[in-house]
């Protein structure tokens, strides 16, 4: 009984590409000859006009990859910007660094290394700053709490009472 192969996500990406796909379909039928051994890397770049350089680079992609690493992948569509914490840094341990924030007045630097010992997790204060702005925990909002814990902590006893 025969398998039907799943196909790659580049594989797809390849076929939907049409732009990438002829790139990639130029760059081979360049190749070509090389393969079938009618001509040599210098003849073909001189016939070509293509650097020897580059295309001993797609020869030597292609014999060990395929057609799939002819794609120029600087054209290729990619996620712009950051990518969601949530991505980086798991939820149960983000909810550990609003825990310790909110308990202690630790900075974001300190949050970070404490992360990256506990977890192993590589993450820097700018993700510390982004896990708890996600929860909307300011510096501001953090000193804050911090100032107010101390304060009723700290608080006076009433006046009607003698320690002792």
């Amino acid at each position: 009984m025969p398998t039907v192969a799943t196909p790659s996500s580049q594989l797809d990406l390849f076929v939907r590409d049409t732009p990438a796909y002829r790139t990639a379909l130029a760059r081979y039928d360049v190749l070509r000859p090389i393969l079938q051994g009618q001509c040599t890397l210098a003849q073909q770049s001189q016939a070509t006009g293509i650097p020897y350089h580059r295309l001993w680079q797609d020869l030597r992609r292609f014999q060990q990859a395929g057609i799939i690493s002819l794609l120029d992948r600087r054209t290729l569509p990619h996620a712009r910007g950051k990518p969601p914490i949530e991505a980086r840094v798991p939820r149960d341990v983000q909810q550990q660094v609003v825990r310790l924030a909110l308990a202690h007045p630790f900075t974001a630097h300190e949050l970070a290394r404490i992360v990256q010992t506990c977890h192993a997790i590589a993450i820097d204060h700018r993700g510390i700053q982004r896990v708890l702005d996600i929860h909307q925990l300011t510096p501001d909002i953090l000193r804050l709490h911090h100032q107010a814990t101390q304060q009723a902590s700290l608080s006076p006893l009433p006046s009607g009472q003698q320690l002792g």
